[in-house]
């Protein structure tokens, strides 16, 4: 009884020293790299976006190209919400109608 134990103890120590060895080494290797700075700070590039948008004034600004309350909120999206009312019919709704429904029972 008295060997397994010890079998054990070892096993148990060596394991800690393994994992103590890994993040020890995890550590060296996330604080070695430098940080990085975000793009928006470099001057190059801030000039670049507003030379852009001085020769290109009829452009859409990201601001203003926002979509519509009806429109879906994906691209191309033209299914059905699913489980919104469902009937006999069909098992949802348009994005489009349900939107519409929602926002009319919110105003009233």
């Amino acid at each position: 009884v008295l060997f397994r134990s010890d079998e054990c103890i070892d096993e148990f120590m060596t394991n800690r020293d393994n994992t103590n060895s890994k993040m020890a080494e995890l550590n060296q290797q996330t604080s070695a790299p430098p940080r990085l700075t975000a793009i928006s700070y470099d001057p190059v590039v801030r000039d670049k976006l507003n030379m852009y948008r001085d020769t290109h004034p009829l452009q859409p600004i990201l601001q203003s190209d926002k979509r519509g309350v009806y429109e879906a909120p994906i691209p191309g999206y033209q299914g059905f919400v699913p489980r919104i009312n469902p009937t006999q019919i069909g098992l949802g709704q348009r994005y489009k109608s349900r939107t519409q429904q929602g926002l009319n029972a919110f105003a009233n």
